[in-house]
């Protein structure tokens, strides 16, 4: 595969994208890095390009090893896809990038390690934002595509937008750059996907999607929060508590759409566990932050004096101190004497003598 890219052998490109979407870690690896340096060296646009493109916008969500691999295996097809792309997409200055050397070696040459070594290269951020900005396109239907295609991939779409490298834009400066726009119309475009998602069976896919709905908004969203909310697995509900609490949640639909903010009252109030219900005290903090004050500072306020637990009531009340300094100063007041529990007492008496 090395040699074909290096030859420039146009009638074995076929079988170039036909390996770069299907094989092995390596194998896929070197395809994909051929494909990018033939058309980088070609100085007119060949007719395979875009399905080249194409091959590697999918690879970007392909998972990250093969399944035997090892805890050493060599770096991931998809930052091979993102790299190829990068290179396509700096044009002029991609080319820089062309000459490969080999060192005389001082014993035998491990052919595959060294070819390992060429195509290992990883994009810095300038260069995966420039690929972002002049593959969009690709990528975003790569992602709709893998959302549907597997677990492992859709995992992947997800975890790169709400936290990997195509949020990078979104966490820069404003976050108004072109590569930012193009990590928001990507996001927006996999979100109907999400409320899905967030109820299959896979455990792992399920979180990921659960903690990324809630930074989102609508009524789909607000339906599947909810469900997960009110699930009998008390670790689906942990997570989609945590994923409301979060300070990374939008939460801009606590108001408008009630189902979530119900659900959540709901465990808060009567919910046997007591980690459960601390989470949802914080999980309503989040929603008075977001317009449900009035709702939460009612749940929140009988939390604080009533719950059976120390640890949900200290929770309650700092959680209303998140939104209604003035209602939880009040509440502390009462708190300092009359709570069973020292340390909420001195939590209660530290938050009383704080001056608005």
């Amino acid at each position: 595969m090395f040699a074909l890219g290096e030859l420039d052998a146009e009638d074995q490109v076929p079988t170039l994208i036909e390996t770069a979407a299907e094989g092995d870690s390596l194998t896929r690896r070197v395809a994909l890095w051929s494909l990018a340096r033939m058309v980088a060296r070609s100085r007119v646009e060949p007719p395979w390009k875009d399905r080249a493109i194409s091959v590697m916008a999918d690879a970007v969500f392909s998972p990250d090893r093969d399944p035997s691999a090892t805890a050493m295996a060599t770096p991931s097809v998809s930052i091979s896809a993102v790299t190829s792309l990068a290179l396509l997409a700096m044009g002029e200055r991609g080319r820089d990038r062309l000459p490969i050397t080999l060192s005389v070696p001082d014993g035998p040459l491990d052919v595959e390690a060294w070819i390992g070594s060429v195509v290992s290269g990883e994009p810095s951020n300038a260069e995966r934002e420039t690929a972002l900005i002049r593959y969009s396109d690709a990528i975003e239907r790569a992602a709709v595509n893998a959302l549907h295609t597997s677990a492992a991939r859709a995992r992947m779409v997800i975890d790169a937008i709400a936290g990997g490298w195509m949020s990078a834009p979104l966490r820069g400066d404003d976050g108004s750059s072109p590569a930012a726009e193009r990590a928001r119309a990507i996001a927006r475009a996999i979100e109907p996907s999400l409320p899905a998602l967030a109820r299959g069976p896979d455990v792992a896919l399920r979180t990921a999607a659960l903690l990324a709905l809630a930074k989102t908004d609508g009524e789909a969203v607000d339906s599947a929060l909810a469900d997960a909310i009110e699930s009998q697995d008390d670790s689906v509900r942990r997570v989609a508590l945590v994923s409301v609490s979060s300070p990374g949640s939008g939460g801009s639909h606590a108001h408008a759409q009630p189902r979530s903010l119900a659900a959540v009252a709901n465990v808060l109030g009567f919910a046997n566990s007591w980690s459960l219900r601390m989470l949802a005290a914080q999980a309503m903090g989040r929603f008075g932050l977001a317009g449900a004050y009035r709702e939460a500072r009612v749940r929140l306020s009988a939390a604080a004096t009533g719950d059976a637990y120390a640890l949900v009531r200290e929770a309650a009340l700092d959680a209303l101190d998140s939104f209604d300094p003035s209602s939880a100063r009040e509440l502390a007041s009462h708190m300092a004497s009359s709570d069973p529990e020292p340390r909420v007492r001195e939590v209660a008496s530290a938050m009383r003598s704080i001056r608005p």
